[in-house]
């Protein structure tokens, strides 16, 4: 029996040492692989993209909630991107939008406020794009963070460690 005891003895200093080293591991791997970023990139005019770019996000941030992770995804939109945030026609500005546009532009606005809400993805908007738009923060229908110029916060969050993703 005393060699039992002593292999036992070993067996759980073995095993105490292996939770050790996977506990080490683990902490190791978080450090690694920090949260993920995600920024998504809309200043175009096709809808289908800004559709696509939506549709990714989305997909993205419930993937990351699926499996518990805490992430940062973003959406900055400037110039054309200005037509998805407001309920304004924006009319005789460089972003107007067709009456016959209309119908589909409202239906990505409330995919950007659904993918807002649902999963706390923040949107970013260009203080610029809107100057030049002659848009206020009350013109906009999301609630979202403005920003000095898209570009440049791109260019911050990447920086940061942000995935940059625009869909061509």
């Amino acid at each position: 029996m005393t060699a039992r005891k002593g292999e036992r003895g070993r067996l759980g200093g073995v095993a105490a040492g292996l939770l050790a080293l996977s506990g080490a591991l683990a902490s190791a791997a978080a450090e690694d692989f920090p949260e993920p970023q995600l920024v998504f990139h809309i200043d175009m005019q096709e809808p289908q993209r800004v559709s696509s770019t939506i549709f990714n996000a989305n997909n993205a941030a419930s993937h990351y909630e699926g499996q518990l992770l805490d992430h940062d995804v973003r959406i900055v939109l400037h110039g054309f991107g200005l037509r998805y945030v407001t309920e304004d026609r924006l009319a005789d500005t460089a972003y107007e939008v067709d009456e016959a546009d209309v119908a589909e532009r409202d239906d990505l606005l409330q995919r950007l406020r659904t993918l807002s809400d649902t999963y706390d993805v923040q949107l970013e908007v260009c203080a610029s794009s809107m100057d030049e738009a002659g848009l206020e923060q009350e013109d906009l229908a999301v609630d979202a963070e403005l920003i000095d110029y898209g570009a440049t916060r791109l260019e911050e969050l990447q920086r940061r460690g942000f995935s940059y993703i625009k869909i061509q």
